[in-house]
């Protein structure tokens, strides 16, 4: 009959009470996760018409599954179509599940993950179809199902009070499959079936047009990943303004030991690609212009006793509005709020945005620098460059080798930085660092930290509006939170009347974590807007995040990147001169 577990069918559950995850990555256990909104099962085994629902299905598999019995080159993997010919209920642990006996549609092809030099699949026509595996009838329920486990009679039927039981007692937890649940396999016509799938493997190239563009230049499409027209790989969108292919066959079919890797000489690398419109998105119709001076914060109750002061100054600043948020004893955020006119005057906010869009910065989303545990297809979430000194492993270029409107950026941030630092007499620190991120939609920045860095930290937003959050890190939040009840222990301990053991018990208790800290300063960004978080202590205690309402936007920061956490053949990176047209003066013309 062949090897039990031939390469054609997979009598593992690829979904179980609603979870199609598949099991646990650990110990390979099955463990359902969730009903139907009834409390049951979304299938019913006993219906048999639920079996002839199931057209073929693209199945999938997880470089972590441990079937196939093949390395598998990409972190997900379609296998192929595959008809379900089997369904039953199961007991996993305290709870019943649902699995399913799939067979791949075509048993005359062999597959593509199939073991470099094993035999190719027996003949349709030297297969005994009228095979088929053993089946049990309940005497308490009068249900026949198949035998799918050897040596084991026992009902299936989750709805009988037999279910599950070997001779009225549950069936050990080590078992086999049937080989005859395992062999037998059905002749399906695979033009009926191939016809009514619901999808094809290889999805259509998308074609944009005029009327769709703004949908993969920054919508719903445009982190979406395409297959290649040419070569057939799978394309994550790496780069804004569109698709484009390096892939080289060779370099996969070496590593990973696949069937059909012979030579192919002169394999140079694809080079196809698929790019968005050029015309930019007009800054006009992304945002209303109307809503540009408009400012919403809202700093959320006080932390540790200490309030969150909010001061506004309108006129030191024109013709941009300055609210700064002081966090006592921590630092400063200062929101420099900007209007119509600054947007739209001589290199300003309006150019920017639109020229990056048209210039290649250099963003993109970027992979690992290593193929790790196969997830060399993952990429960052969002667009991005890094220019100056290197700053969170991401290789940076260098000042002069970006576009001009890169600079000119920088100088509004160092602009911004320069007021609000001599302002608060901390020592100015020259930003040798620049990063730009592009967001799309869907895309957000969680909360994080800018890691130890100088002191300032500037950031000009452009295009579409966006929300910055603040909280206290959850290791700081706990113990400010309950910090009367810390200094009464405390006391008792300084006074002897608690031991050290016990002085340590109660201040862990004191202290106990119970959710997330809560939000304590939220800001509204729109295009224009500058904000300074001025403090080292801002990055050390707190955390922040930044979610756009959903259109395309830029997030431009400058930081000071101390040198002596750089090697010093980098150092030159972080050099700028600008030109005496670059610097930027607050546009006070405009006031």
């Amino acid at each position: 009959m062949g090897k039990p577990m031939d390469v054609d069918v997979d009598p593992k559950p690829l979904k179980r009470k609603g979870s199609p995850s598949g099991s646990d990555d650990s110990d390979d256990k099955l463990v359902p996760k969730v009903f139907g909104s009834d409390g049951k099962p979304f299938v019913n085994p006993g219906d048999q018409t639920v079996k002839e629902s199931f057209n073929a299905k693209a199945i999938a598999h997880s470089d972590k599954s441990d079937l196939p019995k093949q390395k598998m080159p990409h972190r997900y993997n379609v296998i192929d179509f595959f008809m379900v010919d089997a369904i039953w209920h199961e007991k996993i642990g305290e709870d019943t599940g649902v699995k399913f006996r799939l067979q791949k549609l075509d048993l005359s092809k062999k597959s593509w993950w199939a073991e470099k030099g094993s035999p190719d699949p027996t003949l349709c026509s030297e297969r005994d179809f009228d095979l088929t595996p053993d089946s049990h009838t309940c005497g308490t329920c009068n249900t026949t199902n198949h035998r799918v486990y050897r040596n084991m009679e026992m009902c299936l039927n989750n709805e009988c009070p037999e279910f599950w039981k070997v001779n009225g007692v549950d069936p050990p937890e080590t078992r086999e499959l049937d080989p005859n649940f395992l062999a037998w396999r059905q002749n399906y016509d695979l033009k009926k079936h191939l016809d009514l799938a619901p999808h094809e493997l290889i999805p259509q190239i998308p074609d944009i047009t005029p009327e769709n563009h703004r949908e993969y230049r920054s919508g719903d499409k445009a982190k979406m990943g395409i297959v290649c027209s040419q070569c057939g790989r799978c394309l994550p969108r790496i780069k804004l303004n569109g698709w484009r292919c390096d892939f080289s066959h060779m370099n996969i079919v070496s590593y990973y030991n696949l069937e059909n890797s012979e030579s192919r000489d002169n394999d140079t690398g694809c080079t196809w690609s698929l790019l968005c419109d050029p015309d930019p998105i007009r800054v006009e119709g992304l945002i209303d212009l109307d809503s540009l001076s408009r400012f919403y914060a809202n700093p959320h109750s006080d932390i540790s006793g200490e309030a969150i002061t909010k001061s506004s100054d309108y006129t030191s600043f024109a013709p941009y509005k300055m609210e700064m948020y002081t966090i006592a004893g921590v630092g400063t955020v200062t929101h420099f709020i900007s209007n119509t006119d600054i947007n739209q005057n001589l290199n300003g906010p309006n150019h920017l945005f639109e020229s990056f869009q048209i210039n290649d910065l250099g963003l993109r989303r970027h992979r690992p620098d290593k193929i790790q545990d196969n997830t060399a297809s993952a990429v960052t979430n969002q667009f991005l460059v890094n220019i100056g000194l290197r700053y969170q492993n991401f290789t940076s270029l260098h000042f002069y080798e970006t576009h001009r409107d890169v600079r000119l950026a920088y100088a509004r941030l160092d602009w911004a930085i320069r007021r609000v630092v001599l302002a608060s007499r901390i020592q100015y620190e020259l930003p040798n660092e620049l990063s730009i991120i592009g967001y799309v939609k869907n895309m957000a920045m969680e909360f994080h930290d800018d890691g130890t860095v100088g002191s300032a930290i500037a950031t000009l937003s452009l295009g579409e509006r966006a929300t910055m959050t603040f909280r206290m890190k959850q290791e700081y939040y706990y113990g400010c939170r309950n910090y009367n009840a810390r200094r009464e222990l405390k006391d008792k301990f300084d006074g002897n009347l608690l031991t050290k053991k016990e002085y340590d018990d109660q201040r862990k208790e004191v202290c106990k974590k119970a959710g997330t800290s809560p939000v304590c300063l939220t800001i509204q960004l729109y295009h224009g807007h500058m904000t300074v978080m001025n403090g080292t202590d801002i990055q050390k205690y707190y955390e922040h995040c930044v979610t756009p309402d959903g259109g395309l936007r830029f997030a431009v920061t400058a930081r000071h990147v101390p040198e002596n956490t750089v090697p010093r053949e980098d150092l030159s990176k972080g050099q700028i001169e600008l030109d005496v047209d670059d610097f930027y003066d607050g546009d006070p013309l405009l006031a």
